[in-house]
């Protein structure tokens, strides 16, 4: 998917976003791309389901949510 963020990244910039926006931005996508291959073996945009975009936001409320009580 390595590709893929940096098109992502290529195309966020030429809209004029800020250097520091497209940095914060693919790491998020970044952050999610190890997520699902670490979980689901998906290696490509088009494998990612609605179902596993539901999953990685419930992944992260956990994760602050637990934060929080620590």
């Amino acid at each position: 998917m390595k590709l893929f963020i940096r098109k992502f990244a290529e195309y966020i910039r030429q809209k004029g976003y800020s250097d520091k926006t497209v940095e914060e931005y693919t790491r998020y996508v970044a952050y999610f791309a190890q997520w699902i291959k670490d979980k689901d073996d998906i290696t490509h945009p088009k494998d990612v389901t609605k179902e596993n975009i539901y999953e990685f936001q419930e992944h992260l409320f956990n994760y602050k949510t637990k934060k929080e009580t620590h």
